[in-house]
């Protein structure tokens, strides 16, 4: 697991799993306490694509390095 691939995999793994708690835990719910119901829905609904954008090139990933372990 100390190649390249590997490091690649655990780094792919974690920002995809941060990247998820992140939003999910910590981002989302900060919005909606800052900012009234309307506005925050708007802010995350502005979020998402940017977010979706950049998951599944970490999926892929991790996906096919897991299938070489």
């Amino acid at each position: 697991m100390k190649t390249t691939a590997g490091y690649l995999y655990v780094i792919a793994l974690s920002l995809w799993v941060g990247g998820m708690s992140l939003f999910t835990f910590i981002l989302t719910p900060v919005i909606f306490r800052s900012y009234p119901r309307d506005a925050a829905g708007e802010v995350v609904g502005k979020l998402f694509p940017s977010y979706f954008l950049f998951t599944p090139p970490r999926y892929s990933t991790v996906i096919a390095r897991n299938g070489q372990l």
